[in-house]
């Protein structure tokens, strides 16, 4: 089989496999049912060479990893589950970094992501190893650009989507760079056109997509340039042909998919040209196969996948062609793989003779400098000065030498303008990612000679240049025998601000920003390949031992903690999705959808438990609900009770928590303080319950969810037994 597609089921924890090769005799059948270990699957995402595949668990906060690769003797079997530490809850999308190295899951009840280690050559192998923080909340299905240097979040609770830098050569690798504020509510997923210069975004709530310019060489980068209004009820997902022409975005809650015309050629720009009937119920995901001949939409609803055929020459395209059923249930997330893995043509190598570099990196240094005024200048700029004229300082930055030559011998930069001295040497053990390496720390006086202009009501009354230095320590790879020699150095980019005016005693204040490119390099014969390389991240500094320690502080043993101690008695969580359901504001019936996310005394710590729940508007029923999402919300705690816990009649267990919070309706971002409780049962049989109240500071009801049948996957609630029943005893006493 030289395709397949792969299905997370998150109603039966599991991932089916169909065959999706025209050329195979199981063409567009289930062939594998694979079982995963964590609960309620949602998301796929695929390694570059298609040797594994990484699904999120949304219910049990953990990734399953499958084995994909056709030679492997686990092939489509789940090889190992990686927990994510408790510092990610509910996680929902995630992507592979184009160079296979890392995962990027998002969490939606933390407002993180986790990141994990995909290099198996790592010592942290398919572990989690990081976490990055989001100003957005909800993060939702996250898309890396295809230049693989920028991620894109959307937030599904807030209305923005978080940009994420993820080159690792940019000094703010693995941050949040931006948040870009979308119109409508509950943005979900994202997709970007093949050149990386849009990016198209999904919203549950308002049945549109926003546009957003991702172009960084555009004056109006990483904003929404546009808003396309869809005939679709619940946009989820959105997938842009491989050509960039069309977009395809199945509706949740109408028995079709949009159509979105993204070719900016096309009179039809960014407009919904086409309305695709669909069979099934619940059209959640899509993917379309690298061909772009076929898109496969997963229904949740009803167990299947809706083929349609996305090839314009064909004489049933944009149609529904095929329905395949599968043996899983509540389908979500797909995900095609192409087998074998596209390969570039083999590169040339030849044996030369180079300068190798042992180490490269790029840093900036920013300082203030005072610069003294010449006496030549002095009088003209204190006569301006006592006869109360305006005064204006510009500082000119000289030009940098080009990029290429890259740093021969020898140095450019040592020059008038520009200066980089060897001040200092001494060798070091530090301990990087966890492994203690000899390194050189060498110390640096980098200098850069300026040009002053002093300026009264416009007119310039002096110039003179000025040069200013700075000093800074790089820990650098320096093997033996390498010295100073081997070390080169090069200013490549100085930018001067003056701050204010004139200081008292005649001198000038500048900041100055000074980038710098350090490398270390010796003589060798080397077989390479053409492939670019980028500078690595700076080491910290270590700080001196000092040569005298205090003594540490021993206290006496603490006495045994037999009680109280602080414990639950009991803990649970909760992730439901209900479409189409009956709430009530201030006893009237409305009708939307509801989420939600909770986790309640997680290691039976009280301090630790969180929920939150969001009601979007989607069936305007009375007349004080005119306007579609206008009774949307999103509730958030502040404070939480611990739970009380009951043994129900017939078996199973009650679990109620009351919290105070905050509701805020998001089309208008009103806000008001209630109460809640929160009940959630834990049933025998396939079915749990849940129920929420909302109480203004009068004590009256004015939301109220009622009892909610969900799937029992979707509710878990669990005894905390934290004392042992028998204390151990001493010689019989």
């Amino acid at each position: 089989m030289a395709q397949l597609a792969y299905v997370a089921n998150r109603g039966s924890d599991n991932v089916s496999v169909i065959d999706v090769d025209p050329s195979s005799p199981t063409f567009n059948k289930e062939v594998r049912l694979i079982e995963v270990s964590g609960t309620t699957p949602l998301i796929i995402a695929v390694t570059p060479d298609t040797t594994r595949a990484y699904v999120t668990n949304n219910t049990s906060g953990d990734v399953s990893v499958i084995d994909t690769n056709l030679a492997s003797p686990t092939f489509n079997t789940e090889i190992q589950l990686i927990p994510l530490l408790g510092l990610g809850s509910g996680p929902i999308g995630i992507v592979i970094s184009l160079d296979g190295n890392r995962a990027y899951v998002t969490n939606a009840m933390t407002s993180n992501i986790s990141v994990i280690d995909t290099n198996p050559a790592s010592p942290t192998f398919n572990t989690m190893t990081g976490v990055i923080g989001l100003t957005g909340m909800g993060p939702n299905v996250l898309m890396i650009t295809p230049d693989g240097t920028r991620l894109y979040v959307p937030n599904f609770d807030s209305a923005n989507v978080s940009v994420i830098d993820i080159n690792p050569a940019s000094p703010n690798f693995n941050t949040q760079i931006a948040l870009i504020p979308v119109t409508g509510m509950n943005p979900l997923d994202v997709a970007f056109t093949p050149d990386g210069n849009r990016a198209y975004v999904t919203k549950l709530g308002t049945n549109d997509v926003s546009v957003i310019d991702t172009n960084p060489a555009s004056p109006a980068y990483n904003t929404e340039i546009d808003n396309i209004s869809l005939t679709g009820v619940g946009p989820v997902e959105i997938q842009i042909t491989p050509n960039g022409t069309r977009g395809y975005i199945p509706n949740l809650f109408s028995p079709n998919a949009s159509v979105i015309d993204t070719n900016p050629a096309s009179p039809n720009f960014n407009t919904e040209i086409q309305l695709i009937p669909l069979s099934g119920s619940g059209h959640a995901a899509i993917a379309i196969t690298p061909d772009g001949t076929r898109a496969y939409i997963t229904n949740a609803f009803s167990d299947n996948v809706s083929v349609i055929d996305t090839n314009p020459a064909s004489p049933t395209f944009n149609t529904e062609i095929d329905l395949i059923e599968v043996s899983g249930t509540f389908l979500a997330g797909i995900a095609i793989i192409l087998f074998p893995a596209p390969t570039l043509p083999p590169t040339p190598t030849d044996c030369i003779r180079v300068q190798k570099v042992y180490d490269w990196v790029v840093a900036a240094i920013r300082d203030r400098n005072k610069v003294p005024i010449p006496e030549v200048c002095r009088p003209l700029v204190d006569e301006a000065i006592r006869t109360g004229q305006s005064i204006a300082i510009q500082c000119v930055e000289p030009i940098v030498p080009p990029t290429f030559p890259l740093i021969p011998k020898p140095q450019p930069t040592q020059s008038l303008n520009f200066s980089c001295t060897i001040i200092d040497i001494r060798r070091e053990n530090v301990i990087v990612s966890g492994n203690v390496v000899p390194v050189g720390i060498v110390r640096f006086l980098f200098g850069a000679t300026l040009l002053i202009r002093i300026f009264a009501k416009g007119t310039l009354l002096c110039e003179f240049p000025a040069t200013i230095q700075f000093d800074d320590a790089i820990v650098l790879c320096l093997p033996e025998p390498l010295d100073e020699s081997n070390i080169l150095c090069r200013i490549t980019a100085v930018e001067c601000n003056p701050i204010g005016t004139v200081l008292l005693g005649g001198m000038v204040e500048l900041e100055v920003i000074i980038c710098k490119e350090i490398q270390v390099e010796a003589e060798v014969k080397l077989e390479v390949l053409a492939k670019f390389c980028s500078p690595r991240p700076i080491i910290p500094v270590p700080a001196p031992t000092p040569s005298f320690i205090c003594p540490p502080i021993t206290f006496p043993q603490q006495c045994p903690d037999l009680f109280p101690r602080r414990n639950c008695d009991c803990q649970g969580t909760a992730n439901a999705f209900l479409t189409n359901s009956t709430v009530f504001f201030d006893g009237v019936a409305e009708i939307g959808t509801e989420q939600l996310l909770a986790d309640i005394c997680p290691s039976c710590d009280p301090g630790s438990s969180k929920f939150s729940y969001t009601f979007v508007d989607t069936v305007p029923m009375t007349p004080t609900d005119e306007i579609l999402g206008d009774f949307s919300f999103v509730y958030t705690p502040v404070q939480i009770s611990s739970p009380t816990c009951m043994a129900l009649p017939g078996g199973g267990l009650q679990l109620v928590i009351t919290a105070t919070g905050i509701r805020t309706f998001t089309l208008t971002g009103t806000t008001e303080t209630l109460s809640a409780e929160l009940t959630l049962q834990e049933l025998p049989g396939p079915f749990d319950v849940f129920r929420l109240v909302l109480r203004n500071t009068l004590g009256t009801v004015v939301y109220d969810t009622l009892v909610k049948q969900v799937s029992d996957a979707n509710i878990i609630i669990q005894d905390c037994r934290t004392f042992p029943d028998v204390f151990p005893t001493i010689g019989g006493i």
